[in-house]
């Protein structure tokens, strides 16, 4: 029977991730071939989970570079029947590969589409919208089989979708330093107190894991807190979320399988997404870990996406991509065949309709309006200058969808945003609102027409007088709004109190109009 080497590491900076996606490879190539792995150490995890023959590289030294770690392995495995070698170790490169790329197949696992590769097969399940197709672009040779996109997504096959979904589940990867995550575990479990039916909480420790400790001895305080520790396994786990607040590593394709709605956050370099790419996908929700940790919002996020739970589950049902559980058995059956592939372009459906006209927006828009409100001409004309981050306009959205009403203008293109809300001034009820340039700058005329059909429609609603707030040295948009008919606020009681309420405190740099 013919060999398969497989090349990879761990460690609690690595992490298991590499360990793992190779091992579900394995469980399918034994069908056909006899499996050893090639790690740097044997260790206690090794022993336990990998089932197959080890070649253990650096017993009494450690890795020192590519070269040396090429020229050892070769020794190893010179007399041995190979059908493939597999590389699946960021170490690894080029430099490497060319030491065995003339005498065996070469399968090479990657993320990151920087490296320059010299392999037969390259497989990299990360969707990357219409440019999948077009990653590894010269840093493969020619004849190199590309097996690119969620398709090859290796998840576990055990899974089962219809189990009862009931859980909260923590994942913070298989190995690293949990101490940063003791506040946010805390946060979450006193918020969890406030619901009559407290969320049972699944939070898995990795088996690589440390400094953890504080985040155990919450068990004892919280009674719904379950810890999970020292599990290879966590389909039992998976299988009853029914919300998850996770890393964005290849766990994404286990939740998008099971329909899993998320929370995510990326703690390396090869867990960045695009936040439309994961969009695609069904997660709609990605923060920044370390601005959310630093925040004292951590409760208000929780409680704010578990209390809508139902709308954040509608986008994963809407996802573009839908990952299914034979990725492992079809890159299997093409290394077996060893043909080129030839795979069609796949590209994202648009996320908006292609006539023109005004559009109420849905939380599919959720992202792509916080991108629009954070460009810098909308950031001048606003009342908040700042970049606002991630979690707290998830907070925002999630929290203001019953009083405000957005809308967008498409033309082609989205030429403008626009919202408005009912406000109270001196216990009195006014109508507020403003708009946000997006794609493409909209013209004078296109900002009356959109404004008419905003005013419009918050009469419709209820007949109750407009408020304006413009800064003095923005003579464009004052002219806009007198072209409507908008005029001076004169009761300086009312300009007192819309300054209470906006927090103006600057005096003489603004327009108070009323329509």
């Amino acid at each position: 029977m013919q060999e398969v080497i497989i090349r990879t590491n761990f460690s609690k900076n690595v992490g298991l991730g590499h360990l793992y996606r190779c091992l579900k490879l394995a469980n399918e190539l034994k069908k056909y071939y006899k499996i050893t792995f090639a790690i740097d150490k044997k260790s206690k995890i090794s022993k336990k989970i990998i089932k197959f023959k080890i070649i253990e590289l650096y017993k009494g030294s450690t890795f020192k570079n590519q070269l040396s770690d090429a020229n050892l392995l070769k020794r190893k495995i010179e007399k041995k029947n190979i059908k493939f070698i597999i590389v699946d170790d960021y170490r690894l490169d080029f430099n490497w590969e060319k030491f065995f790329f003339t005498k065996y197949q070469l399968i090479v696992f990657d993320d990151l589409n920087k490296k320059k590769h010299k392999c037969h097969f390259i497989i990299d399940a990360k969707w990357n919208s219409e440019n999948t197709q077009n990653r590894y672009l010269n840093l493969v040779p020619k004849n190199c089989n590309k097996l690119l996109g969620p398709k090859y997504a290796m998840i576990n096959p055990i899974l089962n979708k219809l189990k009862k979904k009931e859980n909260i589940f923590f994942y913070f990867g298989g190995a690293g330093d949990l101490s940063k995550f003791y506040k946010l575990i805390l946060q979450f479990c006193i918020m969890n107190q406030v619901f009559k039916k407290k969320f049972n909480v699944d939070l898995v420790i990795g088996p690589m894991a440390y400094n953890y400790s504080r985040i155990k001895s919450l068990k004892k305080r919280f009674k719904f807190l379950n810890i999970v520790s020292n599990k290879f396994d966590l389909s039992i786990y998976l299988e009853r979320c029914k919300f998850a607040f996770s890393n964005s590593s290849s766990i994404i394709y286990d939740l998008n399988y099971l329909n899993i709605p998320a929370c995510l956050f990326s703690t390396s370099e090869n867990q960045k997404n695009n936040i439309f790419d994961l969009e695609d996908l069904g997660f709609y929700i990605n923060i920044d870990l370390n601005k959310f940790l630093n925040s004292n919002k951590i409760q208000l996020l929780f409680l704010s996406l578990l209390k809508n739970l139902n709308r954040i589950k509608k986008l994963i049902n809407n996802k573009k991509i839908l990952i299914d559980n034979r990725g492992v058995k079809r890159i299997v059956g093409i290394l077996n065949n060893n043909k080129r592939i030839i795979i069609k372009d796949v590209t994202s459906n648009s996320k908006f309709l292609n006539k023109n006209g005004y559009f109420k927006i849905k939380d599919s828009f959720v992202n792509q309006y916080l991108s629009y409100r954070n460009m810098i001409i909308n950031r001048k004309r606003s009342l908040r200058k700042s970049l606002i981050q991630k979690h707290d306009h998830y907070i925002w959205w999630f929290n203001s969808s019953n009083l405000i009403e957005k809308y967008y203008y498409f033309n082609k293109k989205i030429i403008s945003i626009f919202y408005h809300y009912k406000i109270k001034i001196n216990n009195k009820s006014y109508w507020y609102g403003g708009w946000m340039t997006c794609e493409a700058k909209p013209n004078f005329f296109e900002i009356i027409n959109f404004l008419k059909f905003q005013i419009k429609i918050s009469l419709l609603k209820k007949r109750l007088p407009w408020l304006a707030i413009i800064k003095k040295n923005n003579k464009f948009v004052y002219l806009i709004n007198k072209k409507l008919k908008f005029r001076a606020i004169e009761d300086q009681k009312v300009i007192t109190g819309i300054k209470k309420k906006f927090s103006i405190s600057k005096k003489n740099k603004h327009h108070f109009l009323i329509k």
